[in-house]
């Protein structure tokens, strides 16, 4: 079976999920950017995932230019302000996209789901033949179960 891959699907999604990524991060952090800052980011975010898996040049996808553009992705949403505030901001994306990252892996590696639809890996880009609304739907969904573990933390560290 031959997979055909879309550059305006692969942008569109990633421009989606790294919206919703940044701003989730913004939602954790409790701040409340511009919208132009957070599609900026998100747009940044987009143009890199679609040129990592298109453009075959092995720098693209090393590990120094991941966290490069997700450190920039950071900066263009939140501004530089302070060293502190910047790696505090840092370190809740990183683990905003690792949660639900490692939550829609599972869920499609356990159930069977990303063979079903399609799934393609190359060079450290994920492309899954998901329709836009279901895509949206999954995250609103991985939203809900992050922010009902993170009360839990939160009411737990309280007492």
């Amino acid at each position: 079976m031959q997979i055909t891959v879309y550059v305006d699907v692969l942008f569109l999604v990633n421009l989606i999920a790294d919206y919703g990524l940044i701003s989730i991060t913004a939602l954790l952090l409790r701040l409340s950017p511009r919208i132009y800052r957070l599609l900026l980011s998100a747009l940044s975010g987009a143009i890199y995932a679609s040129a990592v898996f298109f453009i075959p040049l092995s720098f693209l996808s090393s590990l120094g230019m991941k966290l490069f553009v997700s450190a920039a992705m950071v900066l263009i949403a939140f501004g530089a302000g302070n060293f502190r505030k910047f790696c505090k901001h840092l370190a809740v994306f990183y683990l905003t996209a690792l949660s639900l990252g490692g939550l829609c892996f599972a869920l499609f590696a356990v159930t069977g789901l990303g063979a079903r639809l399609g799934a393609v890996y190359a060079s450290g880009v994920l492309y899954l033949n998901i329709p836009t609304h279901r895509l949206i739907l999954a995250g609103v969904f991985l939203y809900i179960i992050l922010r009902t573990a993170l009360r839990t933390a939160e009411k737990a560290a309280n007492k």
